[in-house]
């Protein structure tokens, strides 16, 4: 059958899943398994398991996460004088993911006179994500560190100080360990226009 795959968990949580064993055969079978080497992987002493044809019987693993990796082991099952086969076993890290806009454009902004605009950052991976930005002069985000819960979403504003008189492109880049996405910003600075009035001698 499909191998077993655990995914969302956390340290210290614990996980039941089910082993699904099905006679379907025309003969009386006998099962024995030998249980997983990786210690987070839990399960009773290991009876022999006898099933007439068309019955199955549930095998319990228990899943309890005590360090942040993702691992793979297996139970082996013996069917007496009938040969054997492997059963998978893993458990995925949980998955790391925000999304926000792929972009921000301020347009003309008069230098000397920052401009600010606002965007949101959610979360809609497994885990709390702790993330910092960096973005190069002329641009600044804040917060600049944020944690944000799974299906919650921060709230940041980025502003634009030009210092003179260009087009300035530029990228935001998010980064939570080894997790990065980015923002594209950009924007235009300009002189503010100066009037001067001409007094009638």
């Amino acid at each position: 059958g499909d191998d077993m795959v655990f995914t969302n968990w956390e340290l210290g949580g614990e996980y039941r899943r089910a082993v699904t064993v099905k006679n379907v055969s025309n003969r009386l079978l006998k099962i024995s398994y030998k249980l997983p080497k990786y210690p987070g992987y839990v399960m009773e002493f290991p009876d022999d398991v006898t099933l007439s044809p068309g019955t199955s019987a549930d095998i319990m693993v228990v899943f309890r996460p005590f360090e942040w990796c993702q691992t793979t082991d297996y139970i082996d099952f013996e069917v007496h004088n009938r040969g054997s086969f492997r059963f998978e076993i893993t458990a995925l890290l949980p998955r790391t993911s925000v999304k926000f806009q792929e972009c921000i454009d301020f347009g003309f902004v008069a230098v000397n006179y920052p401009d600010t605009k606002t965007f949101d950052v959610y979360n809609d991976g497994e885990v709390p994500v702790t993330y910092s930005w960096s973005v190069n002069a002329p641009f600044q985000i804040s917060p600049r560190t944020v944690t944000v819960e799974p299906r919650r979403s921060a709230k940041h504003t980025i502003k634009f100080a030009p210092g003179d008189a260009s087009v300035v492109v530029s990228t935001a880049v998010l980064k939570a360990g080894d997790y990065t996405k980015v923002l594209k910003v950009s924007g235009v600075g300009k002189y503010p226009f100066i009037s001067v009035a001409e007094d009638e001698l």
